[in-house]
Formats: structure tokens, sequence, C-alpha cells
């Protein structure tokens, strides 16, 4: 898959394999579920959370390199949601539903976060993605 020529790299950006397993959340397995939040009929709940609460995954990233994110926010309630790849390469803050599309860095460990940044977070995140951008 080709992504836009026009940013930031020497050449074509391209796209690695997929690396979060079970993104869509059909199945809970490999997923560590966080205080107030639930994985239910597909997708990823945040339930009145507490600040900084997470759903996590451990993935194939490798620290120190750009990976393009992707994540649907639904049933928006409260809270800011954010992705997280390692515990200190986190994406921009999003409250309200929508379909997110960010590159970020993977730093600290190898583990996909979904995070509520504000707390009394109530929404639901679906389909989840992270793919390793290539130039080419």
């Amino acid at each position: 898959m080709l992504g836009s020529d026009d940013d930031d790299g020497p050449g074509i950006k391209t796209y690695g394999p997929e690396l979060v397993i079970n993104g869509d959340f059909t199945n809970p397995a490999g997923w560590t579920i966080g205080l107030n939040w639930s994985i239910v009929g597909g997708e990823c709940i945040a339930t009145n959370t507490g600040i900084n609460t997470t759903t996590d995954r451990a993935t194939a990233m490798r620290i120190g390199r750009r990976y393009r994110t992707i994540f649907t926010v639904r049933n928006y309630i409260g809270g800011l949601v954010a992705v997280a790849l390692g515990n200190t390469g986190v994406g921009t803050n999003r409250n309200a539903n929508g379909t997110y599309t960010q590159e970020l860095v993977c730093s600290g460990t190898t583990r996909v976060y979904m995070v509520d940044r504000e707390g009394a977070g109530s929404f639901t995140v679906d389909d989840v993605s992270v793919r390793e951008i290539i130039w080419t």
C-alpha cells in the first residue's frame, strides 16, 4: 500500500505489515485490559476510567522506528483518548467520535496503548492499526 510521497521522507512512503493482532477486538486474547475497560462484542469500551488508564498489547514494533497509527472512537461521552507507542510516544488527545491517523515514533517499550489521558472517560475504541513507515 502506497502513501503520499510529499511528507518528510527521502522517497515514496510505503507501509509494512499490520502489527496489531486483534486490533478489531473480535478476540480479547493478547490485550491487557485496564481498570474500567472491557472488550465486548468486537469493541474496546472505556467506562468511567481513571486518568492515564490503559488497555494495551505487545507488538513487533521496534524502538526508534516511525509508525502510522489508526484507530476509531465511537460512542464518545467524555475523556481524552490517545494512542501511545511505548511508554512515551503518545499521540494527540482526541475528544470526539471519528477515525484518527497519526504518525508516531515507538519509544520505551514495544507495546501499543489506548489511553484515557483525562480520566472519567466513556468511549469505545475499535480498529486499532499500527504499521511501520518505510521509505523506498
